[in-house]
């Protein structure tokens, strides 16, 4: 990054980094600077925004462009100020929304966000969206509301005609609207313990028909969900042909340009003798899929270690950041 650059050479040390040193430099070389500094720090372009009434004009544009609010107080707080910045302003191109603080206590967290009204936050949530969907490129929502699907569920309904980077964890549905994500690269899931049916009726690829990676995290119990994932690798290879004059559209499967399949089970649960055994089968399902090979090669299938706690704020918000400098 440029800003970065500028940060190692001698124009950054105390000695040349002065405002006459500065004004010597073209705007493209300062417009340059606020790109590069709202993907990387995004407090570093509201501090430059204060410096100088230069630097405050040329940093207007840069001040929405990463954004990431968590609790439902901050996401209502950012919808109400979007909606008084001019459209030629608020060009966001990467976004992390949370109904729960950014706080390591989860269970304070909780107790919190379940004390907010959730028909609040999902108004919010869908007038962020309606500034933010046109210019966005990556975007993470994690939710533990009451009304998580709904809010999901509107999301999936939105267009995201520019998107490359789509986390959710909450309850979610399945996509079911078709082209809302027309050039969507990755996208990771988690919330949805077993989301069997995710791969049938094609609605995915009708939704995601670029999709590159997809991650599916967080199962349990979810055997039905892992047999899917089996059947739609087997049928990855079949002939396109053969495929669409099938009767069964519910047959699994997989986005025609996926390359990566990353399939990890969540916190083993203890619900019973019953939810044990279906929870080992899955396991049992998991290992073969780590040590097969199956259907069209071209499907790179990972299969993690099961990881030992649930997804938190800062695990989502940290692959966020990492998507934006990928």
């Amino acid at each position: 990054m440029l800003w970065r650059f500028l940060q190692q050479t001698t124009l950054y040390t105390q000695h040349w980094f002065c405002p006459e040193t500065m004004n010597k430099l073209p705007p493209e070389l300062h417009h340059h600077i606020c790109e590069s500094t709202c993907v990387e720090d995004a407090a570093s372009v509201h501090a430059l925004n204060m410096v100088s009434t230069y630097f405050h004009e040329v940093s207007k544009p840069y001040l929405f462009r990463t954004i990431a609010a968590s609790g439902v107080q901050r996401v209502s707080a950012l919808s109400e100020r979007l909606a008084n910045v001019p459209p030629h302003l608020c060009r966001i191109n990467h976004l992390f929304l949370s109904d729960m603080p950014f706080q390591t206590n989860t269970h304070s967290a909780s107790t919190t966000t379940n004390t907010e009204d959730p028909h609040k936050l999902l108004r919010s949530v869908v007038q962020i969206l309606a500034h933010a969907s046109p210019t966005l490129q990556s975007f993470s929502l994690f939710s533990q509301s009451p009304i998580s699907t709904a809010l999901i569920a509107r999301v999936f309904r939105t267009s995201f005609p520019v998107l490359r980077r789509l986390s959710i964890h909450g309850f979610y549905p399945f996509l079911s609207s078709p082209k809302r994500f027309p050039q969507l690269e990755y996208l990771h899931l988690n919330g949805n313990r077993n989301p069997s049916g995710l791969l049938q009726m094609w609605t995915l690829e009708d939704a995601c028909p670029a999709l590159k990676t997809l991650r599916i995290t967080g199962l349990n119990s979810a055997s039905s969900f892992v047999s899917e994932v089996e059947d739609a690798l087997k049928s990855n290879g079949r002939d396109d042909d053969l495929l669409d004059s099938t009767d069964d559209l519910s047959s699994p499967r997989l986005p025609p340009q996926l390359n990566s399949l990353i399939v990890q089970a969540g916190p083993a649960s203890d619900f019973g003798k019953a939810i044990s055994l279906k929870d080992n089968v899955m396991m049992d399902g998991l290992e073969g899929l780590r040590n097969s090979r199956m259907g069209d090669i071209s499907v790179r299938v990972s299969v993690p270690e099961r990881i030992l706690r649930s997804f938190s704020v800062k695990d989502m918000k940290d692959e966020w950041v990492a998507g934006m400098l990928y």
